[in-house]
């Protein structure tokens, strides 16, 4: 048996051991656990300077290789602990690495461009229901996303769900008012549907100086008439001539009203000739009754009057015959009265000088603009022709 004190040999029969004196007891290197045997050890080791003395050189050498073992047992015993460590951290880093991995994996097959690319293959392989999924979840991760709306659009297109395609088109024009995919596909679907009022009021969302997307819709519309006079501002009467291509009707309004079949069908042309604000509006309509857009064009007339007429002579006391004679100026003609009264186009009608007639007389003259109709202001002239009389008596 072996000291518990100092692990030496107890010689059978010994109540102390021989080496360190301690009491006896009997151990089994099996029984010791250990923890304890290194604390056993570390005592024990307390003890060697102290016994040297009492040790032979085959005990010290004994006790050197019995310290060498325990020193080897407890380095293999630290090196045991500490690959369990190693392997633990291994373990949690592995853990880690595949959580990891899973969450990038998963968060990649969620992400938006991945989403919108199944909803890509899936249309293009006409997996529509499967393609609508992923592309409104798409939209989930990315709401003003124009690709996934368009593409939406084009599955309900292929579901011949036009109402939905619309929908989708639509938004993508509340997002970007000039996006021309959006357009074309628009009016393709309408094209296809027969739905010509559609494609009137799409055309009516178009800015009106984006002058590539109207293009688009050319062989789309009926084109509107065309006018020979723009409007604006006139001082005169103006001619409107109407034109369209062959086949179509032209029908107009001249009080702003919207034109229609109802209306005035144009033959020919006519003339604004009213003096103030006219607004013209006319339109197309072809043989199954689609009507064009409205052409518009608004007319402000503001004649000039003419000069007051100039009488020569103006008036006066006259006792031989006078002729009157009286300016005309361009583009009016002139009416007179010797009664005193207005005078208009029933009066007589100035073409040459006149003679005064005899009496006490009020010469009323007129100039009309011969377009226009604009009158001038009446000159009144006294006239008094009374003529000489002759000396009858003999001398």
């Amino acid at each position: 048996m072996k000291c518990i004190s100092c692990g030496r040999e107890i010689p059978a029969g010994n109540v102390y051991c021989p080496i360190c004196g301690k009491e006896a007891q009997i151990i089994s290197d099996k029984s010791v656990l250990e923890d304890d045997l290194l604390k056993v050890l570390m005592e024990t080791e307390s003890f060697s300077g102290e016994d040297s003395k009492y040790r032979s050189n085959y005990e010290e050498q004994k006790l050197a290789e019995e310290k060498e073992l325990r020193r080897q047992k407890k380095l293999e015993l630290q090196k045991k602990k500490k690959k369990q460590r190693m392997i633990i951290i291994i373990v949690i880093v592995a853990i880690c690495v595949v959580a990891v991995g899973v969450f990038f994996g998963i968060r990649k097959n969620s992400s938006y461009d991945s989403l919108y690319n199944k909803a890509d293959v899936a249309y293009h392989t006409a997996k529509y229901e499967e393609a609508i999924d992923y592309a409104v979840k798409a939209l989930d991760k990315n709401p003003d996303s124009l690709e996934a709306y368009l593409l939406l659009g084009d599955v309900y297109v292929q579901l011949e769900d036009y109402e939905n395609a619309e929908n989708c088109y639509m938004k993508v024009l509340t997002i970007d008012q000039s996006n021309k995919d959006a357009y074309v596909k628009l009016l393709q679907m309408y094209d296809k549907a027969g739905d010509y009022e559609g494609i009137q009021t799409l055309y009516e969302t178009v800015p009106a100086d984006d002058t590539s997307l109207l293009k688009l819709f050319n062989p789309y519309l009926i084109p509107i008439p065309e006018v020979n006079v723009k409007g604006g501002e006139y001082g005169e009467v103006i001619s409107i001539e109407l034109s369209a291509k062959k086949g179509l009707s032209i029908y107009y309004t001249l009080d702003g009203t919207t034109p229609s079949e109802a209306k005035t069908l144009y033959e020919k042309s006519f003339e604004i000739k009213d003096e103030g604000k006219t607004v013209l509006k006319a339109v197309c309509i072809d043989e199954s009754g689609n009507v064009s857009t409205i052409l518009e064009e608004t007319y402000v007339l503001e004649f000039e009057v003419p000069d007051k007429p100039e009488v020569t002579p103006d008036g006066g006391q006259f006792t031989a015959k006078t002729e009157v004679s009286v300016y005309i100026q361009e583009g009016t003609t002139v009416y007179y009265t010797w009664d005193g009264t207005t005078p208009d186009k029933t009066s007589t009608k100035y073409e040459r000088p006149f003679e005064i007639p005899e009496g006490n007389n009020i010469l009323s003259v007129i100039a009309i603009d011969n377009k226009t109709g604009e009158k001038s202001e009446v000159s009144k002239t006294n006239f008094i022709y009374y003529p000489e009389l002759e000396d009858t008596t003999t001398p």
